[in-house]
């Protein structure tokens, strides 16, 4: 699983490529994050969902969630994170993350 990661790093190909090498024949990839990248100014290149996600079917992943058939927990998704927040304050931090389920092929 890749919570928050996705965007960290300063070369996304690379990272889908070892997440992809980790995993088993049919392993299942599970991400949620937002994609800020925020590895500052030595980002390679800064993806859209849509492209993220073609580049992983791309380097090997079938990605799970677009079909219609496919269970509730499979659905790919934007779900509200709260990262940080002031219980006492005012202050609260929500991401827009982005969750989806791939497998290896």
């Amino acid at each position: 699983m890749t919570q928050f990661f996705i965007d960290t790093g300063s070369n996304v190909v690379a990272t889908l490529q070892q997440i992809k090498e980790l995993l088993k024949e049919g392993g299942k990839w599970i991400n949620l994050g937002p994609l800020l990248w925020t590895g500052g100014g030595s980002v390679s290149m800064e993806l859209s969902l849509d492209e993220v996600l073609a580049l992983a079917r791309e380097v090997g992943f079938e990605v799970m969630g677009e079909e219609a058939e496919v269970a509730e927990k499979y659905r790919r998704k934007t779900v509200e994170c709260e990262y940080t927040a002031d219980k006492m304050g005012t202050f609260r931090r929500v991401y827009h993350a982005e969750f989806w389920v791939a497998t290896k092929a």
